[in-house]
């Protein structure tokens, strides 16, 4: 359920981001990357983005979702591995993990057509 909130922030951005390009175009896609992490489900995103975006520059956009995987690095042999389920201790030397990959949710770009001139 966490995705409508998630959702309408990102709409909330990708608004402000077409308003700062004084454009009356409406979207084509957004690209967007979500970390496995973030325990965020894709198909729900994109229907919430359905009904969220409706009546904006927004509608009808295409919403394209990158997931980027968990990954963890041992702090003391530097051992980087990417786990089901992240773990606190390294499997090799029993160092404390930290995630380096996997917490991303970030919009990369709002895509509209050329305006005619």
């Amino acid at each position: 359920m966490h995705e409508f909130g998630i959702c309408r922030s990102l709409i909330d951005v990708a608004l402000s981001a077409l308003a700062e390009r004084e454009t009356t175009q409406r979207a084509t896609s957004l690209q967007v990357e979500i970390g496995r992490f973030t325990a965020v489900v894709p198909d729900s995103l994109r229907f919430y983005f359905d009904v969220l975006s409706r009546g904006t520059l927004l509608e009808g956009a295409e919403l394209n979702i990158e997931s980027i995987p968990l990954r963890t690095r041992c702090r003391s042999c530097v051992l980087e591995v990417e786990p089901e389920l992240p773990s606190l201790l390294c499997s090799q030397c029993e160092g404390v993990m930290e995630i380096v990959t996997g917490r991303e949710l970030r919009l990369v770009s709002v895509d509209v057509p050329e305006e005619a001139a």
